[in-house]
């Protein structure tokens, strides 16, 4: 639905003449030196308001062979965070939901059926990390979790991003964009590299 509400948004732009902007980012995933997946990160600007999505599919064997699927969605109007959706599948059945909204001022995550408020000045999150590096931050909010994560710079352009899991992922940048993400799980360890 949203997919349709963003081509509709686009066609309607060109008739119009309304600026609409959109970049991609592509990224390739690899377990060790083998190639299992892609992930794609979208940007779209029309007058100041943002639209952001992700979309990313894995074959990966862990302990088992297992098909992954994310989809992230996150929009901001006037700089701030209004609405976001996730959603992780494992061989096709969902796995954890989450979606989020802005009302009045507090951002509310429904996070498979729990709830999550945060003040809603929310400026930067996670998918916006794969277009801006995020130099001083030291939190970022998390669309999937709801809630703040730790972001710590441990090197030049490089950060370790602390999961609920307890498990964290690596984020290094070139010209301000992500150029690698590198996903540390209990049973592999991930690398995601932009495609230049």
């Amino acid at each position: 639905m949203i997919r349709a509400q963003i081509c509709l948004v686009w066609c309607l732009t060109g008739l119009l003449g309304s600026p609409l902007m959109g970049q991609t980012l592509l990224y390739k995933v690899y377990k060790g030196q083998t190639e299992v997946g892609w992930m794609r990160v979208n940007k779209v600007m029309q007058d100041g308001n943002e639209h952001f999505s992700l979309d990313c599919n894995m074959d990966v064997k862990m302990m088992f062979s297992m098909n992954l699927q994310f989809t992230y969605e996150a929009n901001f109007q006037s700089g701030h965070l209004t609405s976001s959706l996730t959603r992780n599948f494992r061989n096709g059945s969902e796995k954890s939901h989450s979606e989020g909204k802005r009302v009045n001022h507090i951002y509310r995550t429904i996070r498979d059926g729990k709830a999550y408020e945060t003040p809603a000045d929310i400026d930067f999150c996670i998918i916006r990390t794969y277009w801006e590096e995020p130099v001083g931050r030291s939190q970022v909010f998390s669309e999937r979790w709801g809630h703040y994560l730790p972001f710590e710079q441990v090197g030049p352009h490089k950060y370790r991003v602390l999961l609920p899991t307890g498990n964290y992922n690596y984020m290094t940048y070139r010209e301000g964009k992500c150029v690698e993400l590198q996903v540390n799980h209990t049973l592999a360890t991930l690398f995601f590299r932009l495609v230049e």
